[in-house]
């Protein structure tokens, strides 16, 4: 097998463990779980995971660009969603609306005395 260095392009490769301390953003675990599912992602695809032997490298240009192809064509990455505020004195006058009055004393005398005695 005759390999030219000259036509080979220079690619940075990293184990998982250096290349989650290059990119704190990503842990070992998410990158193994990531690798773990290549085949289904596009990763595999995407020429990001070189395997020699046991040993697994990511090529780091390859990994973003996986990572870029993952947001939707034309839209910026999700961000939080902003849940717009509460008036909460609206909120207390529709509950006032809907509950019931308490009972007087006199009521609940009248009412725990029939349930007491059996009627109804």
């Amino acid at each position: 097998m005759n390999i030219n260095a000259a036509n080979t392009p220079q690619r940075t490769l990293f184990t998982i463990s250096q290349f989650c301390d290059t990119h704190p953003a990503f842990t070992p675990g998410g990158i193994r779980y990531a690798i773990h599912r290549s085949v289904h992602s596009g990763l595999g695809e995407s020429g990001a995971i070189i395997r020699i032997g046991s040993r697994v490298y990511i090529d780091e240009g390859r990994f973003f660009n996986w990572v870029d192809s993952l947001q939707p064509d034309g839209q910026p990455p999700r961000t939080k969603r902003t849940v717009p505020p509460i008036d909460l004195d609206k909120v207390a006058d529709e509950i006032k609306q809907n509950v019931s009055p308490e009972p007087s004393d006199k009521e609940t005398d009248e009412l725990i005395s029939k349930w007491v005695t059996g009627q109804s």
